[in-house]
């Protein structure tokens, strides 16, 4: 299946050229570098005005400043679709990078992988979530395409049972045996045998830190739709989330005969209000 994504930046927050070309960069490592590892299929454009993208779209959305907790990253829109906020500073295309990747190999959050625990207090095999830039989301380990920046990622070979012999864990080399977390990572997993959630950080400086016991939880959910655990975890504190104050059909209708909207851009203006305004009940301005 071919997944789409839009890369928004509205209000002119960077300019045409850098967008168009950290589009063109995304589109690259998606096309050259990700598919033949995760057997996925994508295409990454470049939109100035959330009305112009797509409905089937997934958009990856630059915003000045995030400075909300847990507002920055990949969250679900009212149908369950994926969507990701990504702050614009001098590292956004790395960012945006990571965000992209994560939707790509997981778009719903969900996705758990068996493995040995890294925890040796609990050397059971646990499910560890699936999300490929964590491990290695530091600067030092980014690459450029064509003179942008982007994340380096794990590769399938990241969960083996065991280290092998010419197997790559991380595309651009940084990682050398299964289930390594490079400093400023971290990596997440839950025990099925008790239902509790952990985290391993590991700092700037390489020292791991301890392994953080989440205990049991439930997954989150914004209005009345559940969300994946990738959000849950992001969040750990339930924040009731969601469109505020979204237009009937009759104002949709008029507002639409206002713009001369087409039906197609019809559904692509319903889409980006409720994004704004759930973007908004985020705390995010700007």
């Amino acid at each position: 299946m071919l997944s789409r994504v839009a890369l928004v930046a509205e209000g002119g927050i960077v300019s045409a050229s850098d967008l168009t070309q950290a589009s063109a960069a995304l589109q690259k490592q998606a096309t050259r570098d990700f598919s033949p590892l995760w057997n996925v299929s994508a295409t990454v454009d470049a939109f100035t005005n959330l009305e112009d993208v797509p409905v089937g779209s997934w958009p990856v959305i630059l915003k000045k400043n995030i400075d909300v907790q847990n507002a920055a990253g990949v969250h679900e829109d009212k149908d369950g679709q994926p969507f990701a906020l990504v702050s614009v500073d001098a590292n956004w295309s790395l960012t945006a990078s990571h965000e992209t990747l994560e939707m790509l190999a997981d778009p719903f959050g969900n996705r758990l992988v068996e493995g040995p625990s890294l925890d040796p207090n609990r050397p059971d095999r646990v499910q560890y979530l699936l999300e490929v830039a964590d491990p290695c989301e530091s600067a030092v380990y980014s690459y450029t395409i064509d003179g942008i920046v982007v994340s380096d990622f794990i590769t399938p070979q990241f969960h083996d049972p065991e280290e092998s012999s010419g197997a790559r864990y991380s595309f651009a080399g940084n990682i050398n045996h299964p289930r390594q977390v490079l400093n400023g990572g971290y990596i997440s997993w839950t025990d099925p045998a008790t239902g509790h959630w952990y985290q391993l950080f590991v700092d700037d400086n390489g020292n791991p830190m301890p392994i953080t016991d989440l205990g049991t939880l439930s997954r989150s959910t914004e209005g009345t739709a559940v969300q994946s655990w990738r959000s849950t975890i992001d969040r750990l504190t339930p924040r009731q989330d969601g469109p505020k104050n979204p237009l009937t059909a009759t104002e949709l209708n008029k507002l639409l005969a206002m713009r001369g909207a087409t039906p197609t851009q019809a559904a692509r203006v319903g889409r980006a209000r409720s994004l704004r305004a759930q973007i908004a009940s985020l705390g995010v301005q700007g």
